[in-house]
């Protein structure tokens, strides 16, 4: 979904966003800035949001500025220790300057 041009057709979202666990995002509205961040970084991460004691990152594969692929690597193990809230968490481990293509 966030790959899919500057604006998002919110009609892909269901009506209500399901909590799978006390770290998901249930809120459209930062859901929508979430995704924002993704576009941004080129790095989605999943912070025990679906289940806890597991955390991913994930990335978009690049060609010529198109999604062709898509990488996630899970981690077992819980968060580190939140702080300043998911954009803090995002800035201090994300690559600047956004995707870059393969």
């Amino acid at each position: 979904m966030s790959d899919r041009g500057s604006q998002l057709d919110t009609s892909l979202l269901p009506a209500r966003l399901e909590r799978f666990t006390p770290h998901t995002i249930v809120s459209r509205t930062e859901l929508l800035a979430e995704l924002g961040e993704i576009r941004s970084t080129g790095v989605a991460l999943d912070l025990e949001e679906h289940t806890e004691g597991i955390c991913a990152v994930g990335a978009a594969i690049l060609d010529r500025e198109e999604a062709v692929a898509a990488i996630s690597v899970p981690v077992l193990g819980p968060a580190l220790p939140r702080q300043g809230g998911r954009a803090g968490e995002r800035s201090q481990g994300s690559r600047r300057g956004g995707p870059s293509p393969i």
